[in-house]
């Protein structure tokens, strides 16, 4: 994990008669029809977002910012989202916030919460009754998603416009193909995604924050990004970064011999997971391959 960057300049002052320090948009037609709604409820209903006369004019403008991915970072977008008052929809594939996270739990994360937190993010949290943890103490991933990301999707701002188990297929943009040029900035982007339910849907964006990460994606084991021999044949004997050695993939590794590939600090944890289940459990084997001639890279 990095540091989170500070949110940029606040906005200029709202000007008078304005939702957010820009025109009023279609906001008294609805409250006209609607007298019990507030200037913010008109505004969302309207689907016109907080837009300046000529930002209103701009293709897609009218449309939500779509965020892909539901972790730390896409979190923290949705949270600087919100605070500039514009329209956005975050998608995630995995069932809950922060899925691939969940994945690791079990890992401790080397940096402590002080770096682990969003400025915007806390700005939101803080006001629902949420307490940061202790600044200097390391959390595990569970511990990231428990703590942090399930809190922060459930405040007022974000709550509801967080879709999990909707995978993004595709993002383009809406009525041109891909050997289209002229023109192409004046139409709004096409998020096309996988619903819950299986069916395909498309989504019209302003903008999309990929925020998705790279979880998923396993490095190949040969050398310049290429499958090593043998590799695709052998599948069903790997596993990805990060197993639970000491938990729910402790039977896959007890007893048996392991090849540790890598000197990353994922390898890293995985040796020391596999360190202790090897005094624990006898027969348990670990070889370290890496491509370097010395680890020392590693430890810096």
């Amino acid at each position: 994990m990095t540091e989170s960057r500070e949110p940029q300049e606040p906005a200029p002052p709202a000007a008078e008669g304005s939702c957010c320090g820009v025109s009023a948009c279609c906001t008294d037609a609805e409250q006209a029809a609607d007298p019990d709604k507030t200037v913010e409820q008109a505004k969302t209903d309207a689907g016109c977002g907080c837009l300046t006369d000529e930002a209103a004019q701009r293709p897609g403008a009218r449309h939500p910012v779509v965020v892909i991915g539901a972790g730390p970072v896409g979190l923290a977008a949705a949270a600087h989202l919100a605070e500039r008052g514009l329209e956005f929809l975050v998608l995630e594939a995995g069932a809950t916030v922060g899925a691939a996270i969940s994945e690791w739990g079990h890992v401790r994360l080397f940096s402590p919460w002080r770096y682990d937190t969003d400025a915007a993010a806390r700005r939101l949290l803080e006001p629902a009754g949420w307490t940061a943890p202790p600044a200097d103490v390391l959390p595990t991933g569970a511990e990231l998603v428990r703590d942090y990301l399930v809190p922060l999707a459930e405040t007022p701002q974000l709550n509801g416009r967080v879709r999990t188990s909707t995978r993004v297929l595709a993002v383009t943009r809406d009525g041109v193909d891909t050997t289209r040029t002229i023109g192409r900035d004046e139409h709004p982007l096409l998020v096309r995604v996988r619903e819950p339910d299986g069916t395909v849907a498309d989504l019209r964006a302003r903008a999309v924050i990929d925020a998705s990460g790279t979880w998923g994606s396993t490095n190949p084991l040969g050398h310049s990004g290429l499958p090593a021999p043998g590799e695709d044949e052998a599948a069903a004997h790997l596993t990805g970064p990060l197993p639970d050695v000491l938990g729910r993939d402790r039977d896959r590794f007890a007893g048996r011999h392991a090849l540790v590939v890598g000197m990353g600090h994922s390898a890293a944890n995985t040796l020391l997971a596999l360190a202790e289940l090897a005094a624990e459990e006898p027969g348990t084997r670990i070889t370290w391959a890496v491509r370097d001639a010395s680890v020392a890279r590693l430890y810096g």
